[in-house]
């Protein structure tokens, strides 16, 4: 009988630290000021504020972490931030609120740190977003920054903007479906590569000026616009239904 209960309350205890681990949010929000990692094992994150990521510090987020914004709260990014999830386990980043779009943002300033790539544009080292989830939040921004974005789906925002950017930047291999605009870009100074990507089912596919080139991507089924574009960029074998 004793054995039986010794059993009853391991397999009780068992139960309710697996309750707890399930339900465990970790709430974040401020300033970081030293170099951190968000582990998947404090997944899911809850931005209760903005966090403000300051210049020389790196945030790196786990594969399979999902992140979600309260309303009017952001991740700006002013040092450095590492997103790579997998095919398999993607970031997530998302409004607190369900399907229902966040007044949020995730941007990178100026003072953020560049993706810098090799000779054959393959990523090396800087900030980077790849296999990574974002959905149900305003808007995407960089700003006078360079990060590398690959294999991301974008999903109900208002939109992703790059502006004013200094050096060459890579936006290649995403899906940007259902939002208001799936891509906006004013880069006079430098090269933006738009390449390989899915435009399907926005506003606005894409509009673009400066220097922009805009290569081997398939921009469907967009209500109001595919594609324009003006400036010194160039466009070039894209399927545009």
């Amino acid at each position: 009988m004793r054995k039986f209960k010794l059993i009853a309350t391991f397999i009780i205890l068992s139960l309710f630290m697996i309750v707890a681990y399930v339900n465990a949010d970790t709430e974040v929000g401020g300033n970081i000021t030293e170099n951190t990692t968000w582990s998947l094992a404090n997944s899911p994150y809850i931005l209760t504020s903005t966090v403000q990521v300051l210049e020389n510090v790196k945030l790196i987020i786990e594969a399979g972490i999902e992140v979600k914004f309260s309303n009017d709260c952001d991740l700006n990014i002013g040092g450095e931030l590492n997103a790579i999830g997998t095919d398999q386990d993607k970031i997530i980043f998302t409004s607190q609120n369900g399907v229902t779009r966040s007044n949020s943002e995730i941007m990178f300033i100026d003072s953020s740190k560049d993706a810098v790539v090799d000779s054959y544009n393959k990523y090396l080292s800087g900030s980077i977003l790849k296999y990574c989830e974002i959905r149900n939040i305003e808007r995407v921004y960089f700003y006078k920054s360079s990060p590398f974005v690959s294999q991301n789906v974008f999903e109900n925002l208002v939109k992703v903007y790059a502006y004013y950017i200094d050096q060459k930047t890579y936006i290649i291999d995403n899906v940007f479906q259902n939002n208001e605009h799936g891509v906006l870009v004013s880069s006079p100074q430098s090269k933006i590569y738009i390449e390989n990507n899915i435009i399907r089912n926005n506003k606005y596919g894409i509009v673009c000026g400066g220097n922009t080139i805009v290569k081997n991507n398939v921009i469907e089924s967009n209500t109001l616009l595919g594609i324009q574009t003006s400036g010194d960029g160039w466009v070039e074998y894209n399927v545009i239904t």
